[in-house]
């Protein structure tokens, strides 16, 4: 996925404390690198301000929102031009999921999808 400033895109990983890198870091990579504007969504509700203190003390809180709302279902209707789920699709139920990024997508918006287990 190519990501290009201001970009809006859509950050999903699953709740457990070893991913909260990938949330909250990966968030935080994609909006001071890259200029994308991203929503961070978690369903533990601890995450959503560690998210916003670890944004803001990178100097991306106006660029880094943290939602807490299942990724299946987040709140709003903005379009995005990318979704990058981490470990969290295979935890969904295919057909709702993928219709949900349908939606969420602008045209020629991209999805980037990584679930592995890694040292296993």
């Amino acid at each position: 996925m190519r990501l290009m400033r201001g970009n809006r895109v859509l950050g999903a990983a699953p709740h457990f404390g070893c991913r909260l890198g990938v949330l909250g870091r990966g968030a935080i990579f994609w909006a001071e690198e890259l200029g994308a504007t991203v929503t961070a969504v978690t369903i533990a509700p601890a995450h959503v301000e560690l998210v916003r203190r670890l944004a803001a003390q990178a100097g991306v809180a106006d660029r880094v929102a943290a939602l807490l709302s299942d990724a299946t279902t987040p709140a709003g209707a903005v379009r995005l031009d990318g979704v990058i789920a981490v470990d969290s699709s295979s935890s969904f139920p295919r057909s709702p999921w993928f219709q949900r990024l349908a939606g969420l997508l602008r045209p020629g918006g991209r999805v980037f999808i990584s679930d592995g287990q890694f040292g296993a």
